[in-house]
């Protein structure tokens, strides 16, 4: 006798566990064992399903994230053509500079873009970096904004530098 007829005869020698023929099982015997199959093979389907949709998920959450962080680097690197039109405004008798400067803000904001500073503000590490502080005491706010910070929802695209003072 070959070795695949003793397996399928149930006489294996090799210890691949053949089951037992479908003669041997009763009609109530072998519906169990068909309904305990599809039991497994629908909990193994509904996790199969759970792994592509937690896959799927992630997978979004991933692109959406990168695309912000591009976005926000992106926009981060317009600021200091924004401080250099804010400077060039504050010394032009010209009407235009102005303009250009408010128009490229109102962009900006368009954008989810905010100042991140203003003075008489209480003083936040996380969002300023004080250069200057006067005074001693514990509640510490915003004496002077030197360069202007900007935020974009909740990240920071770059710090205020301030001078500080206590209360």
């Amino acid at each position: 006798m070959s070795e695949n007829q003793a397996c399928e005869n149930n006489q294996c020698q090799c210890g691949c566990e053949a089951e037992a023929p479908a003669a041997e099982l009763t009609p109530e015997g072998r519906i169990a064992q068909l309904e305990a199959e599809l039991s497994a093979k629908h909990n193994d389907y509904l996790r199969a399903r759970a792994d592509y949709e937690n896959l799927r998920k992630r997978a979004q959450k991933e692109r959406e994230s990168l695309y912000e962080g591009t976005e926000n680097h992106v926009l981060a690197r317009f600021l200091p053509v924004l401080d250099n039109l804010e400077r060039a405004a504050a010394q032009s008798a010209d009407e235009g500079v102005p303009m250009i400067a408010k128009q490229f803000m109102s962009v900006l904001e368009a954008f989810g873009v905010a100042p991140s500073a203003a003075a008489g503000e209480a003083f936040d590490p996380n969002f300023h970096e004080a250069v200057r502080h006067e005074g001693e005491g514990e509640d510490i706010v915003i004496d002077q904004v030197l360069g202007q910070g900007y935020k974009r929802g909740d990240k920071l695209l770059r710090q205020a530098t301030v001078m500080t003072k206590s209360l």
